[in-house]
């Protein structure tokens, strides 16, 4: 299969199309970048003591894991190619099930390594517990993958849903709870966005069945230097048998902890992020345009008009087409600045009232 790339990612225009931090990377982690760049010379030997210290900084931020429980991807698009591969060793006939419609990687990822793939169709937008449970039991040994928000929708696994899933998936059943837009789902969540709905997988379920990704791509403004991590039971021995000795490059590592550091860079992204949804939802509500109501750094819509998108390419607009994903009535918008934001309802106003 394709893999489906948004189509436009810089250059001059308003880039709505790909999830990315619309102020880029933090001030303090370009900083260390300059400073760090006349070492590009020299492969990133320090690992262990560059990794012990990121970890460190990650547990400021409330994630209290052991350094073994951890290992470092070239983005979280590494970390779960790194548990489909441990998995495949222990389970040669594993089956990866995923989402009809979400995040593409998963199918992507396990096609090129030979591997099964069963997928469940969504209901009203998100996932279809007890039918995902019911394929994955027929389907053992199997990895259910979630995105969680939901990429492209931005539904969430409701909280007491999520738990009962995880306590229910048995000897067998390997659940993948793929966190990209952690951070903007739970600052929504602080604010009462939806009602007290999210938690992370490692709230839930301290399970060895339970692998939970993450990235430096989206808040931390990252997606260029590509640094995800993967937090399980069997970190420590994917780090030994599965990940490449110098698969995250020097720069990345360095540059994610200052991100991480940079508390300020953070909350301004999240509260931009915040202020840009409800601008958007009420845009949308008043136009009469049918969304699904989103936990992470977009909004996935209806159109009614085919020829929109190229309509908002030709004013320097740039959304993101679903219809790779099996949503042709469907565009997706990210989170930009307020003035992009308002540029994007402004041209589609018109458009819409043509």
């Amino acid at each position: 299969m394709g893999y489906p790339f948004a189509e436009k990612y810089s250059g001059k225009g308003i880039f709505l199309n790909s999830n990315i931090n619309p102020f880029g990377p933090s001030p303090l982690a370009l900083r260390r970048l300059r400073l760090a760049l006349k070492n590009a010379n020299f492969y990133p030997s320090d690992y262990s003591n560059l990794k012990r210290k990121l970890v460190k900084v990650l547990s400021y931020q409330g994630i209290n894991i052991d350094e073994r429980q951890i290992v470092f991807g070239n983005g979280s698009d590494e970390a779960i190619e790194f548990v489909f591969k441990f998995l495949m060793r222990k389970h040669p006939n594993l089956t990866v099930i995923t989402g009809e419609g979400t995040f593409a990687f998963y199918e992507y990822c396990a096609r090129s390594l030979g591997l099964k793939v069963v997928k469940v169709k969504l209901k009203d937008y998100g996932y279809d517990l007890e039918s995902t449970l019911d394929v994955a039991r027929k389907n053992k040994p199997a990895i259910i993958c979630f995105s969680n928000p939901i990429n492209p929708t931005g539904k969430i696994i409701p909280f007491r849903d999520y738990e009962s899933f995880l306590n229910l998936c048995g000897d067998g059943i390997f659940v993948l709870s793929d966190e990209a837009y952690f951070e903007f789902a739970y600052f929504l969540n602080k604010k009462g966005w939806r009602g007290d709905d999210y938690r992370s997988a490692l709230h839930i379920s301290k399970e060895d069945n339970i692998f939970v990704t993450r990235t430096f791509s989206k808040v931390f403004g990252l997606a260029g230097l590509r640094l995800g991590y993967l937090i399980s039971s069997f970190s420590h021995e994917i780090e030994n048998e599965i990940k490449p000795p110098f698969n995250v490059n020097y720069f990345a590592i360095l540059a994610g902890e200052s991100a991480l550091s940079d508390k300020k860079h953070i909350l301004k992204t999240l509260r931009n992020n915040l202020d840009g949804m409800t601008i958007l939802e009420k845009f949308f509500g008043d136009m009469d345009v049918f969304f699904v109501g989103s936990w992470a750094n977009f909004i996935f819509f209806r159109v009614k008009k085919k020829d929109v998108k190229d309509e908002l390419r030709r004013k320097g607009i740039f959304v993101r087409d679903m219809a790779a994903y099996g949503f042709p009535e469907f565009l997706r918008v990210s989170i930009g600045k307020k003035n992009d934001i308002l540029a994007f309802c402004k041209n589609f106003r018109k458009m819409l009232l043509q």
